[in-house]
């Protein structure tokens, strides 16, 4: 299993042990900029798929954070998309591949290959909405700082759910709770 793979999992179980963190077609919700997000107002149907229009963005800002070998901190604007506690969680992922040097020795293929709601009996407290996705890196290998491989270049498919909330600070819908894991086959139906 890939060891970044195993620092986002220890990190994220970490999160839910001690902070409580962290199939469909996709239809685009896409509110206006001068939108606020206000979920009494909005249908569960438009608040998940506002939802997965954010989560996309903040998928691609994470590749980018892996393609660069993380960071000392995670760049401003990832706060448009994540609150604490996932916010921390995150920022030590990829803190721990700077500080380590992490990297892809060569540039992966990255794929999300499903989206869909996550539907659960214990959601996270808070909760506004959830959404579960299949992801897929291949075609580089992981390596330490010193070369050393972590991982191979094979396929490699991460199961994710997030848990979505109303940031208080700005309004905004963002990921406050994560969870993942490494899966053999995706498990939403598409």
């Amino acid at each position: 299993m890939r060891q970044h793979i195993k620092a986002w999992v220890a990190a994220l179980t970490a999160c839910v042990a001690l902070a409580g963190c962290v199939g469909q077609p996709i239809v685009g919700f896409t509110p206006t900029p001068s939108q606020t997000l206000d979920p009494a107002t909005m249908s569960s149907t438009d608040l998940y798929n506002y939802a997965v229009t954010r989560y996309k963005v903040l998928h691609g800002m994470i590749i980018d954070m892996e393609l660069q070998g993380g960071a000392a901190m995670l760049p401003a604007q990832f706060r448009d998309y994540l609150m604490e506690p996932a916010w921390s969680s995150v920022n030590d992922v990829y803190n721990h591949w700077f500080v380590t040097g992490v990297h892809y020795d060569g540039v992966p293929t990255f794929k999300l290959m499903a989206v869909g709601p996550w539907r659960a009996d214990d959601d996270p407290p808070g909760t506004l909405t959830a959404v579960e996705t299949c992801e897929l890196a291949e075609g580089a290998a992981e390596v330490d700082g010193n070369g050393t491989v972590i991982a191979d270049a094979s396929p490699f498919i991460m199961h994710r759910r997030m848990f979505f909330n109303r940031d208080p600070t700005d309004g905004q819908l963002k990921v406050f709770k994560f969870w993942g894991e490494g899966v053999a086959t995706c498990p939403i139906a598409s």
